[in-house]
């Protein structure tokens, strides 16, 4: 995510000159795009802007570190109160920044030309009269990867959902504003066997909104005192509203499983209570959250009823094989003589029909180094290398195939996961 400081004089992304933005200023302008607080003014925050990015539909509104964090202690309340009233929150009154004025750019996906009239305030909130504690950092894994979407070999019917996924981030606000009562939330499901780019994907989803991936473990959410696992899941969720970052549980069928109807022992009781949490949390969600699983028929449809949009990923096709492969390859590896790029990612993608993604990098990565091993700088790569290590990969998979025992997801407890 890009970050210009709140004392700086220029847009990092436009070289524009910052200008006071004096018009008005709701929710979602500073990344809350809740349908609850469609109606919420905010006062006080003395944001600024970058022309250029409103011209592009882009608007980013800037505000203190402290201003932030005094919004964010509030946005949590009011999602499950404002419900669309109209309100005014001035944070005018509230606690100088402190902190050499540091800010946090946030996306906001409609133009200064198209934003609203102000409405007449029904009811004014108190002033927050000093900043609250900041909320421990995630316990999270942020993301590196520096994909894009147009990046990713994905097939059309994935893109489409993809680009509407993007769109309802964007602009929930103006849903809202047209008067749709239950608008899509950014909650997403990714379906789909390992190594077809979920992960990557959501990487890629994370930085065209503008914001930072976190990748969400069981460790990170497992307590081992009563209810320690729940408040550890609230405390996720309110940091990710306060910073808008993107939350991706992967491997999510545990926390997503249907609910005992009967449970029959403390740590079905446990996981109750925390997929009771989540749904209570996913209702009030204002920030993106991605869930994975390669068991989607092990998803409760009480948490099917949350998601906004579920989007499902597909072993890749013989095209699509080769189109990997081609992203995967790198143009300096020096080839044998006789032997083209186009020649290899041929080859590979003819014999690889049970491979996924994943597996056809790993493909790749095994032949260079097997090549560097046997051969040092020079090289060259040999296609004999890519066929030695297609068939390595194949047969591990195969090998996986054999061995994998078919455990049903009520069956799997959190516990369980973390010491797998």
């Amino acid at each position: 995510m890009a970050n210009d400081s709140f004392n700086s004089s220029v847009c990092r992304v436009h070289g524009m000159p910052f200008q006071p933005w004096t018009g008005l200023v709701r929710p979602s302008d500073v990344g809350y795009p809740s349908p609850a607080l469609a109606n919420v003014t905010l006062t006080g925050l003395s944001p600024r802007y970058c022309p250029s990015c409103a011209d592009t539909g882009r608007q980013r509104l800037r505000i203190g570190d402290v201003k932030r964090e005094q919004l964010g202690a509030i946005i949590y309340r009011l999602a499950g109160s404002a419900q669309g009233r109209e309100m005014t929150v001035d944070l005018g009154a509230s606690a100088p920044d402190s902190r050499a004025g540091r800010s946090e750019a946030v996306p906001v996906g409609l133009p200064v030309s198209r934003m609203v009239q102000p409405a007449t305030a029904s009811l004014v909130a108190k002033p927050i009269q000093a900043a609250r504690p900041p909320t421990p950092a995630l316990p999270t894994v942020p993301a590196e990867d520096d994909h894009r979407l147009d990046d990713i070999v994905l097939s059309p019917s994935v893109r489409k959902q993809l680009a509407r996924a993007v769109t309802i981030t964007r602009k929930a606000a103006i849903l809202a504003r047209w008067g749709l009562r239950h608008p899509p939330k950014p909650i997403l499901l990714f379906i789909g066997p390992s190594g077809t780019g979920k992960t990557l994907t959501g990487t890629a989803y994370a930085r065209e909104i503008g914001r930072t991936l976190h990748v969400v473990c069981s460790t990170g959410i497992e307590g081992s005192h009563v209810g320690e696992s729940q408040q550890n899941l609230k405390k996720l969720f309110i940091k990710a509203e306060e910073t808008g970052d993107v939350l991706f549980f992967d491997e999510a069928e545990w926390l997503l499983g249907k609910r005992c109807s009967n449970p029959s022992s403390a740590a079905d009781s446990a996981l109750n209570a925390l997929r009771d949490e989540l749904l209570k949390l996913l209702e009030t969600a204002t920030m993106p959250v991605i869930f994975a699983t390669n068991l989607p028929e092990s998803v409760d449809p009480a948490f099917r009823r949350r998601i906004g949009t579920t989007v499902k990923f597909e072993m890749p096709d013989e095209d699509a094989r080769r189109r990997i492969v081609a992203r995967e390859l790198p143009v300096a590896a020096p080839l044998e003589e006789g032997t083209t790029h186009r020649d290899v990612c041929a080859r590979i993608a003819a014999g690889s029909e049970s491979l996924s993604g994943g597996d056809l990098r790993e493909v790749v990565k095994l032949a260079l180094v097997s090549a560097v091993h046997e051969r040092d700088e020079a090289g060259p790569v040999h296609m004999a290398d890519f066929e030695a290590a297609l068939a390595e990969v194949l047969a591990a998979r195969q090998a996986v195939s054999r061995k994998e025992p078919v455990v049903t997801v009520d069956e799997v407890a959190p516990g369980d996961l973390r010491q797998a």
